[in-house]
């Protein structure tokens, strides 16, 4: 799916330079997703993080007569200097995405080694 299609990038005209045309986004399995941001800091992967999060929240979804409210927990991960495999990058993220769902869900969250100043940052705005 090509960025410019994903809501969160077509909800306002200032967040579509965001959406790079080199994003991408793919399906891990089951509730779990990934966007690949290339050349991108970990505060700006949690900015996009939290567009996103925000995003889905804002728009509910509607099945039948019912209107459920998403919510995502968002792990944060950039690639480093020791990072031989793809999956380590991926272990990061997903260890930062449990720690989102452990500090109360619908939160961004960064891994400690993102450049962050802690293990993992909270994000709810």
């Amino acid at each position: 799916m090509p960025p410019a299609t994903w809501p969160w990038c077509r909800r306002s005209p200032a967040s579509a330079p965001r959406c790079a045309p080199r994003t991408s986004l793919g399906r891990l399995g089951g509730e779990e997703f990934i966007v690949l941001m290339p050349n991108t800091d970990s505060a700006s992967g949690i900015s996009a993080g939290e567009r996103i999060r925000q995003g889905f929240s804002a728009a509910p979804l509607r099945m039948g007569g019912d209107q459920r409210t998403v919510t995502l927990s968002i792990g944060v991960a950039v690639l480093a200097p020791a990072d031989r495999l793809f999956s380590q990058l991926l272990q990061r993220a997903d260890r930062a995405m449990y720690a989102a769902k452990n500090a109360g869900r619908d939160l961004v969250m960064a891994d400690a080694m993102s450049g962050w100043e802690s293990p993992g940052t909270a994000s709810r705005e």
